[in-house]
């Protein structure tokens, strides 16, 4: 029987990963749907950041599809009771660092969509959720051992030691001023 607080997570994990697995798999394509972003990418969001465009997007949209997709397998796998115990655990710990995960692609990307953009953007939505995912998955739907307990929480201060890294990057490298405001020309 699953708990109100896993079908919370249930609820919410497929909305984040549906949006964020999806919303990777456009990034990864420059073409169609996904030639304006990839131009954006390129002129705007890769020189507001600091880093080469191209290669941003790519690794976004990799990071988005691999840990969005993990999260909407994962909680409904867990939630159906389809995983053996430690498996389980496992799925629970990992659960809780894509989230850490796609929580800080979301605030990234709404912050600078702000300031690039002057507009509230959806990716704040997805960044809102990914953190009430990973605080209800923390304290209602944790993992049960103390290895997968480490394991979540040694994962998701690695992904803070390289956001930390990022933001250094960005605060060094980055260009935050008219350069990166629309119409997204560079000069």
């Amino acid at each position: 029987m699953v708990s109100v607080a896993e079908g919370i997570t249930i609820f919410i994990g497929t909305i984040i990963g549906l949006c964020h697995g999806f919303g990777g798999l456009v990034k990864l394509c420059p073409c169609g749907p996904g030639a304006d972003m990839a131009s954006k990418f390129e002129k705007v969001y890769g020189v507001f950041l600091g880093f080469p465009g191209t290669c941003l997007r790519i690794v976004i949209g990799l990071g988005e599809i691999s840990a969005g997709f993990f999260i909407l397998v994962g909680v409904w796998m867990s939630g159906l009771g389809s995983l053996e115990e430690d498996m389980n655990n496992q799925f629970k710990a990992l659960c809780i660092i894509a989230g850490v995960s796609l929580a800080v692609v979301g605030f990234t990307a709404a912050f600078m969509h702000c300031y690039v953009d002057g507009q509230f953007p959806f990716p704040m939505v997805l960044g809102i959720l990914s953190t009430i995912f990973v605080f209800v998955r923390m304290l209602l739907v944790e993992p049960e051992t103390t290895t997968t307990q480490n394991i979540a929480t040694f994962g998701s201060l690695i992904v803070l030691f390289f956001t930390a890294i990022a933001m250094c990057i960005n605060h060094t490298q980055g260009k935050h001023e008219d350069y990166t405001k629309a119409p997204y020309v560079q000069e």
